[in-house]
């Protein structure tokens, strides 16, 4: 087999191909005996005594569990991811559509909805805290 114009390619080609030199090939046989001694105990230990036939190895299947410390990490993963959407919603830093789920999830927080700013020339609403400890909303026209 000839390559033209990749002698490199042919030289690798020969080399993979060659019979081992004899310094290569020390241990082959001790190598080659304890292959088939350890795949003759494999096949004995799968094989079934009423029949003689070869049973194939059984294979686990099940996954294996997260460990505690993973499973906390991961919780406080979703509650770092939690507490900083909130944080944003309550800012109203989120877009629109973002602002008003996160208002329909986090409302007991406090969290605002996605409220237009007040129109220029329109007095907007300004919340003042009252004696009894109660807020109330008023406008600038009302005091």
């Amino acid at each position: 087999m000839s390559t033209p114009g990749k002698p490199d390619l042919d030289r690798l080609v020969t080399a993979l191909t060659a019979d081992g030199r004899p310094d290569e090939l020390i241990g082959r046989e001790a190598a080659a005996a304890a292959f088939r001694a350890a795949s003759g105990r494999d096949a004995a230990s799968r094989r079934d005594a009423a029949d003689g036939a070869v049973r194939p190895r059984r294979v686990p299947t099940h996954r294996p569990r997260a460990t505690l410390p993973q499973r906390l990490a991961a919780i406080g993963a979703v509650v770092a991811v939690a507490a900083g959407v909130a944080a944003a919603a309550y800012t109203r830093a989120l877009p629109g559509p973002a602002q008003d789920l996160a208002h329909t999830v986090f409302a007991p927080l406090g969290v605002p909805g996605n409220q237009q700013p007040a129109q220029p020339g329109q007095p907007s609403a300004v919340t003042i805290a009252t004696s009894g400890g109660k807020s109330g909303r008023a406008t600038p026209g009302d005091r």
